[in-house]
């Protein structure tokens, strides 16, 4: 649909609806929509063009900045036509994503059996690093911090101690950690981290300012010791994350992506007390 309206500094706002069709296509890199307007439009009319969400057009996983310049209009009007030009306004769409490496949930993995009962004589260490990436419309400066919201991750342990045993949480016993360093593309502008147990949150502190739209993106090591829920829900509205800066502040927002972890657990049928196994009918070599 278009909005017309005579005047274009939209004063007086006399505006009418008028009819279009139009096209869209992606022509490899990007979507293209064009339209064929079938009322007619005058000199210095202000045109409005609203393309419906059942066209199905879905804005970049990549997030755009404000004002970006690759997003072009141009028309070939017969009375006028333009060339190709960057759209002179255009909202800022963030990406923000949470990331694991490893991307292991907590489910207490044995890591060396008994060989007389099978019980668990040593565990693996869940922790991972957690990568956390956005882009900010405003400038940050020192002081401002990013505080992320991330239930159910935790500095408690898990255990299995036999396969037929339920995993069991070991609570941890210092289990805030204050002024971490953190690692990644932005640790040299951050002052560091903070983990609270209780309240389940983490404070990222800057140390130096960093100008608008720019990349912002650290890594809670590790060594932390911050263990990822199982399992781990693909997207989940319940991370988020929010800003408190002297340029402005953001309230508690949903991290756009974040992936899903599940994980093989071990069970009393699992052979040599392990999560997986693989068995031959004939276990000889060249024979089918």
């Amino acid at each position: 649909s278009a909005t017309i309206c005579s005047d274009p500094y939209l004063v007086s706002k006399s505006c009418s609806s008028g009819n279009i069709s139009g096209i869209a296509s992606s022509p490899g890199g990007g979507v293209s929509v064009s339209f064929a307007f079938s009322d007619p439009v005058l000199e210095l009319e202000s045109v409005t063009l609203l393309i419906p969400s059942s066209v199905g057009i879905s804005l970049p996983p990549l997030g755009t900045s404000e004002n970006n310049p690759l997003l072009t209009i141009q028309t070939d009007a017969l009375e006028g036509p333009v060339e190709t030009h960057p759209i002179e306004s255009s909202e800022y769409v963030p990406r923000i994503t949470l990331s694991y490496d490893p991307p292991r949930a907590g489910t207490g993995e044995c890591d060396q059996h008994s060989v007389a009962d099978g019980s668990c004589l040593t565990f693996v260490d869940e922790g991972t690093d957690i990568t956390f990436t956005m882009t900010y419309s405003l400038a940050m400066a020192a002081n401002d911090t990013v505080v992320l919201s991330l239930p159910s991750f935790t500095r408690s342990t898990y255990q299995q101690t036999l396969p037929s045993a339920p995993i069991t949480e070991i609570p941890c016993v210092s289990c805030n950690v204050a002024n971490f360093a953190l690692t990644g593309t932005s640790a040299a502008v951050l002052r560091g981290g903070s983990w609270n147990e209780a309240t389940e949150t983490l404070t990222v502190t800057f140390g130096a300012a960093v100008a608008s739209q720019r990349l912002i993106s650290f890594t809670i090591p590790a060594s932390v010791g911050l263990i990822l829920p199982f399992p781990a829900i693909k997207d989940d509205p319940a991370l988020t994350y929010e800003v408190q800066a002297a340029a402005g502040t953001l309230s508690a927002t949903p991290i756009t992506s974040s992936p899903a972890i599940g994980a093989f657990v071990e069970s009393v049928g699992a052979s040599q007390f392990a999560s997986t196994s693989l068995s031959m009918a004939e276990a000889r070599v060249g024979v089918p």
